[in-house]
């Protein structure tokens, strides 16, 4: 799609059928930052001093345009700011000016003239073929270079008629040899390459053509092990419950001990693990595997400090989520103190209950309900807050009760204020204070900024898998 800011009769048109457009002078084909050489010659310094010149704006993402998404509607189709004074800079010197958006352009390192071959280069290859599948993908169809932008001056022909995208109506038949068409289409030189017509370049190679594989293509566990080796050990436990859950649901035995057999390439303890979680015999030890995660480092990858989350806790509580679970009765002042200590550090906090709307505070106000608890669930949230004076509610709540199970279940932060200790009996982790990650002080102990800063650490340190 072109798109002219006014007309201008040195601009080239899409070529029509019948050849191609005209072009009366040099022509700079440019983002908007590269016009000033185009505009030197326009008013007469340089070797084409005199001749109509001409430049192709090209716009993309916000150039000369407002950037508007997923855009149809030409009446949202706005000049960028200080675009209208600096074109109008370049008509003055006698610029001519065209435009043209480039989200249809199609490079790709397979988009050569005729003349220019291709190496063997197995890099070159296969960036050819996927270069091209990507334009193939992202234009629709195999006819992307008959959009305009893409379309060559001298005009192809090529026979292709078939695929989304073809702009061009063939006439007669589409095949060779035919008795209907009048011998048309027909390959130059009858079949034979006439003399003039390109030929690939005739390279001779000796030796065997294999198809062969690297031999890196047979290590197929040692990446597994360095994954394995680096976690630290509540993450090991977390994979062998995973390894766990899925084969205990296989139903054919064979497939489940050949699964543990692979794992025994990766980590014997962690295959023998698995295995006794799925009721199957310990694998045998194949050759090169590693007898447990405490063996010699060196008998096998490196440890990668990186892959572990233990080693990628950012420092500070941005964009953690806070639930406050709230109910009847709740100390409103907790609630506030929470919301406004833990935002300050850019931590998002949200208050559930039972239901929507609102709730009433022990103190007389109401508390606006960001969520009701039974549309949102504990794996959404980083940390949990269970304000003093609410607990009854929550304890009678099976929503509630399960929320904090599931957040003290997998070591999160927890700070329980005030009579809120009891709903961590409910959840059946006994008391608070033996927990690790769980604030719980006491009865008589203020919710105030010191209390606060302490639980931002805890949310800081994220989990507590010792738990």
């Amino acid at each position: 799609m072109a798109y002219l800011a006014e007309p201008v009769p040195t601009v080239p048109q899409p070529r029509p059928s019948g050849g191609p457009a005209e072009r009366p002078g040099p022509w700079l084909f440019t983002r908007p930052a590269a016009v000033r050489p185009s505009a030197d010659r326009a008013r007469g310094d340089g070797p084409t001093a005199g001749r109509p010149t001409g430049a192709v704006l090209f716009e993309r993402d916000g150039t000369l345009i407002q950037d508007v998404s997923c855009n149809g509607d030409p009446a949202m189709v706005h000049p960028a700011a200080g675009i209208r004074a600096a074109l109008a800079l370049l008509r003055a010197a006698g610029l001519a000016l065209g435009f043209a958006e480039t989200e249809q352009v199609a490079f790709h390192t397979a988009s050569i003239v005729p003349g220019i071959d291709f190496t063997n280069d197995p890099l070159l290859q296969g960036r050819n073929f996927s270069y091209l599948d990507t334009q193939l993908i992202r234009l629709g169809g195999p006819n992307f270079a008959q959009l305009p932008v893409n379309r060559p001056l001298a005009e192809v022909r090529n026979n292709h008629r078939d695929g989304y995208g073809q702009q061009v109506v063939h006439p007669g038949t589409g095949y060779a040899p035919n008795s209907v068409g009048g011998g048309c289409p027909a390959a130059l030189g009858g079949g034979r390459l006439p003399d003039g017509v390109f030929e690939h370049y005739q390279e001779r190679i000796d030796g065997a053509a294999i198809r062969r594989r690297s031999p890196s293509f047979a290590d197929h566990y040692s990446q597994a092990a360095l994954f394995w080796r680096s976690m630290a050990d509540w993450e090991q436990q977390h994979i062998v419950e995973a390894f766990s859950f899925e084969l205990g649901k296989v139903v054919d035995r064979t497939v489940r001990r050949r699964m543990v057999g692979n794992l025994a390439h990766v980590d014997r303890g962690l295959a023998a693990e698995v295995a006794r979680r799925i009721g199957l015999p310990q694998p045998a030890t194949p050759d090169g595997a590693r007898e447990g995660p405490t063996g010699d480092a060196a008998t096998g990858p490196e440890v990668s400090p990186a892959l572990s989350l233990d080693n990628l806790r950012a420092a500070g509580i941005r964009t953690r989520k806070v639930a406050v679970l709230i109910a009847p009765g709740v100390d409103g002042e907790q609630v506030r103190g929470a919301r406004e200590r833990l935002a300050a550090d850019g931590a998002t906090v949200e208050t559930l209950a039972a239901h929507g709307g609102h709730v009433p505070a022990r103190d007389g106000e109401s508390l606006t309900v960001d969520r009701p608890l039974p549309t949102t669930a504990s794996v959404l949230y980083d940390a949990v807050i269970v304000p003093d004076g609410g607990e009854g509610g929550l304890v009678a709540d099976p929503d509630a009760v399960r929320f904090l199970s599931e957040a003290l279940r997998h070591g999160k932060p927890v700070a329980l204020l005030g009579a809120a200790a009891e709903l961590c009996g409910a959840a059946r982790y006994g008391a608070a204070a033996d927990l690790a990650g769980v604030a719980a002080p006491g009865p008589d102990d203020q919710a105030g900024p010191s209390f606060w800063e302490g639980f931002a650490l805890l949310v800081e340190q994220h989990r507590f898998p010792q738990r």
